[in-house]
């Protein structure tokens, strides 16, 4: 699958089973559930460059930093 809302898609159409990651701000499709799997380690996302980015990498770094920061918010209230 290419995107994660195709999984949703199939999935509330009743064509099988899908997994994804969670992803807090995203509502899902009727007929489609969470189910918390615990015991899993956290997943840590890294990014490193050197030199100057190019604008698209720019704008992915920028986004990258205000949606980490948004989720730890949620974790922490």
């Amino acid at each position: 699958m290419n995107s994660l809302e195709l999984v949703q898609n199939y999935v509330s159409r009743g064509y099988g089973y899908g997994l994804s990651v969670d992803i807090p701000s995203i509502e899902l499709a009727k007929g489609v559930r969470r189910i918390p799997l615990s015991g899993f380690p956290p997943l840590v996302v890294g990014l490193l460059h050197s030199g100057k980015l190019k604008p698209v990498a720019a704008r992915f770094a920028e986004e990258a930093v205000k949606a980490a920061a948004k989720l730890s918010k949620k974790r922490k209230g």
